[in-house]
């Protein structure tokens, strides 16, 4: 059994705490946390792709939808686009709703053989393939801020390790590890589900809404539930929970999930494709 456990709320020193994660040569003296690197990234995304701060505002407008559904969710607040957009500015272009929150929770999986998880449910979920990979410590070797480039080629080993050769068709569910809105659109085009450039588009659109074609964060997502050392977790979990049928926000039909955390600065992705079945396809 894996278990996380997160009490962030008892620490008020937390966030100088976590931004001791960055390279303490050049970069921690900057004062760098999570927060400015998303900033570097919705910059970066935007001026190469003619992003807006719409398009980003409309990820967090669905992701607070799905956690108002989810009984586990910390953030439950019914937001339009105007309100994120009207939100006070934490790092520009972000704002207060397009990032996540601390929050206090846990989360535990049971992990078991082929022969004992099929005596403990008639329905387990099956880790079909799962993958690591870790960028550059030092955030000025990354290659780019505009792309995901260690995202991408965790994908392009998670998806041939399962057989999936178009996850846009072959996925039906996503739980993504979009601490802030701009991360969501840099994972759906970094995994496939999205082209280069198309990503800004897809919540504004409807893609990644529960009755969308790529269901994204169902459960509502970072932006509404951040139990830091725990949320990675809570990822597999909610992919898990989706493709057993059980999930608080269910999609129609769920039988193939893929999940994704990224932990330090950025820095490493860790994914999995869960599945109702024991082979795909």
């Amino acid at each position: 059994m894996a278990v996380c456990v997160q009490r962030v709320g008892e620490c008020v020193d937390a966030q100088p705490v976590l931004n001791t994660a960055v390279d303490p040569i050049y970069e921690r003296h900057s004062g760098l946390g999570a927060i400015h690197i998303a900033a570097f990234q919705a910059t970066a995304y935007m001026a190469k792709y003619g992003a807006t701060e719409e398009d980003l505002a409309w990820v967090s407008v669905k992701d607070h939808k799905n956690a108002l559904k989810n009984p586990y969710a910390h953030i439950k607040m019914d937001v339009g686009v105007d309100d994120v957009l009207n939100s006070k500015v934490v790092c520009s272009p972000l704002k207060l709703l397009e990032c996540c929150p601390r929050s206090d929770g846990a989360a535990a999986v049971i992990f078991a053989s082929e022969d004992l998880a099929k005596k403990i449910r008639d329905n387990p979920a099956w880790v079909v393939a799962e993958t690591t990979i870790s960028d550059s410590y030092y955030l000025g070797d990354r290659l780019s801020f505009a792309e995901w480039d260690s995202l991408a080629i965790a994908g392009r080993r998670l998806f041939r390790d399962a057989g999936i050769e178009n996850p846009a068709k072959d996925i039906d569910v996503a739980e993504l590890y979009s601490a802030f809105t701009i991360q969501e659109i840099l994972e759906l085009e970094a995994l496939g589900f999205a082209e280069k450039g198309r990503g800004k588009d897809f919540a504004r659109e409807g893609v990644t809404f529960i009755d969308g074609d790529m269901p994204t964060n169902p459960s509502g997502g970072v932006l509404c539930t951040n139990p830091i050392g725990a949320t990675g977790l809570v990822r597999f979990g909610e992919a898990a929970l989706q493709v057993m049928g059980e999930a608080a926000n269910q999609v129609d039909g769920a039988e193939v999930a893929l999940s994704h955390a990224w932990g330090g600065t950025l820095q490493f992705h860790t994914l999995a494709v869960l599945s109702s079945n024991k082979k795909l396809g």
